[in-house]
């Protein structure tokens, strides 16, 4: 077990963050997000690397999770084309 502070979280330095849209609004969307301890500090905060999932699709276990995970797994490791794919 170890301590969820910005010390441990710089440490931990992920890549991209995964959250709920309405958690990110929450924050204040990216810059609110950016803006909290540790957060831009890592690489993530650094290339303001975040998906946010609806959370209606986060939550909500069904015929269309095998979907959303595609989508998720498009949005991190095709992110170009996910974007082209969204925007259309």
């Amino acid at each position: 077990m170890a301590p969820a502070n910005a010390e441990a979280l710089a440490k931990l330095d992920p890549d991209i963050f995964v959250m709920m849209s309405a958690g990110l609004e929450s924050t204040g969307n990216i810059d609110g997000l950016l803006a909290r301890p540790g957060i831009a500090q890592t690489k993530a905060g650094q290339h303001r690397r975040i998906l946010a999932i609806p959370d209606s699709q986060a939550l909500s276990f069904g015929p269309q999770t095998g979907e959303m995970l595609l989508s998720a797994a498009s949005a991190l490791y095709d992110p170009d084309a996910h974007r082209e794919a969204t925007s259309s």
